[in-house]
């Protein structure tokens, strides 16, 4: 068929590229950006991730920090408390009120610690003064029974039986044995301070009140203070360690082992002149205890006695079979005391 010459073309049609190799062309571009952006991204994550991871690492770094710091506080708290209320057993409620008993008198002191006095049956009121320091294994009031024997058998005596912190009328005080020395030092200081015109003094401490009066002796010392003229340890004990040892299981050893921290049990530069009792009955776990410091002891003080007393723990005080022995000591006590001041009284009375 021949060409028809009167066809046109409009040339404006005509490209001079191909169509779809420009639109491929773009869409590489477009392919090229969003990789670059993808790229791009891409980076800023890689470097938020490993922001991210850093900020673990440090986390953790904090973590096993705080886990490390924890443990010690834990095992710091818990060496704290055995080391100081392991072997301390109070008992807030009263069993044997003593306010409303005529003879016996409870005050408390400008420090907030509590005493209880009782009056002595005969003579002056704190002409002779007995400080008495308990066991931990209760109140003061549970011994009132045996505060009554010591005010029959010490009858010109004043009686002053220290509350320890935290214990009965006293719960007003954190309990702790640190707590429980540095207050009734604090209380015996004032009482010496409110109390001059006493003459004869006298320590009686029972099982873990014989550690505190031996700390008290020594806080005495070291501050220039009034000295007991006498001192009578009951089943006293030499050590905190070696008492809970005793009273408790032997396999509770790493449980007791804090209680090492606190020194044995001693008398610094006490008089040799100071007599000395030291009573124990058969029946408690530190007999041996008593006979060690007894010889410990007797090299110190020219007037230490060993006693033994019939009946178990505090009750042999009571009974009647060790009443001559006890009468014994009080005499003792009473013509020492009186050749010691009668002795002063011509030393001061002597030409200079």
């Amino acid at each position: 068929m021949p060409a028809n010459k009167n066809i046109r073309i409009d040339k404006s049609f005509v490209h001079s590229k191909p169509f779809y190799p420009v639109l491929g062309t773009d869409i590489q571009k477009c392919f090229v950006v969003f990789n670059r952006i993808k790229h791009a991204l891409f980076k800023i994550n890689h470097i938020k991730i490993n922001n991210y991871q850093k900020k673990m690492k440090s986390f953790q770094k904090l973590r096993i920090l705080y886990s490390v710091l924890y443990v010690i506080y834990l095992i710091y708290f818990l060496y704290n408390y055995l080391k100081e209320k392991y072997i301390l057993l109070p008992i807030y409620t009263e069993f044997i009120s003593t306010e409303t008993i005529d003879d016996v008198e409870r005050q408390f002191l400008s420090n907030d610690a509590g005493v209880t006095i009782f009056h002595a049956p005969t003579g002056t009121q704190f002409e002779n003064c007995l400080f008495v320091f308990n066991s931990c294994q209760g109140n003061s009031n549970l011994k009132y029974i045996l505060m009554r024997q010591l005010q029959e058998a010490f009858d010109k005596f004043t009686i002053v039986q220290v509350e320890y912190p935290g214990y009965g009328f006293c719960p007003h005080f954190p309990i702790s044995i640190t707590q429980i020395l540095a207050v009734v030092a604090e209380t015996f200081e004032l009482m010496m301070k409110n109390h001059q015109e006493i003459k004869t003094l006298g320590f009686f401490g029972e099982q873990f009140g014989s550690y505190v009066q031996s700390h008290i002796y020594n806080y005495a010392s070291t501050h220039h203070l009034r000295k007991p003229d006498f001192i009578i340890e009951l089943n006293g004990i030499t050590s905190l360690f070696d008492f809970a040892l005793a009273e408790y299981d032997f396999l509770l050893f790493p449980v007791e082992f804090p209680l090492l921290q606190w020194r044995s049990k001693e008398y610094d530069s006490i008089s040799a002149g100071t007599p000395f009792f030291i009573l124990f009955t058969d029946d408690t776990k530190h007999v041996l205890d008593s006979l060690t410091f007894f010889y410990h002891m007797s090299e110190k003080c020219e007037h230490c006695h060993l006693v033994h007393l019939e009946g178990k723990k505090s009750f042999g005080f009571l009974l009647h079979e060790n009443q001559e022995k006890i009468d014994k000591i009080y005499h003792f006590v009473e013509s020492h005391c009186n050749k010691k001041s009668s002795s002063n009284r011509m030393v001061s009375n002597s030409a200079p």
